[in-house]
């Protein structure tokens, strides 16, 4: 696979959830900070949080650095 075409997948929110254990959604807030629903499960216990995801850097198409955050969970 190309390397762009690798990138754009990635960049599709819809995509990268699907490659993310846990991951139930992404919503997009702008070009560089999204939410994630996330479920975590460690054998019977199970925790599920929203993290605020920010592009920290981006170099396309080799590479993206995330800073993300807990932000609520039950």
């Amino acid at each position: 696979m190309q390397l762009e075409k690798m990138w754009s997948l990635l960049n599709d929110y819809n995509v990268l959830c699907k490659c993310i254990n846990g991951c139930e959604g992404i919503k997009s807030y702008s070009d560089v900070e999204s939410l994630w629903n996330m479920k975590v499960s460690v054998g019977i216990i199970s925790k599920k949080f929203v993290a605020r995801a920010k592009i920290a850097e981006k170099k396309e198409p080799n590479y993206l650095a995330l800073n993300i955050e807990s932000t609520e969970g039950d």
